[in-house]
């Protein structure tokens, strides 16, 4: 899971995509994936 996650966060294309849909900060969000959702870690 940490490798696939380096790649999505790392590589321009799906970061782009990435960043666009989670909804950072956020535990609930209306329109995108809140980030408290995708089990970030600090």
């Amino acid at each position: 899971m940490f490798a696939n996650a380096k790649v999505r966060l790392t590589m321009p294309e799906a970061y782009a995509v990435h960043s666009r849909i989670i909804d950072w900060g956020q535990q609930f969000s209306d329109d995108k994936i809140p980030e408290q959702a995708v089990g970030i870690d600090p």
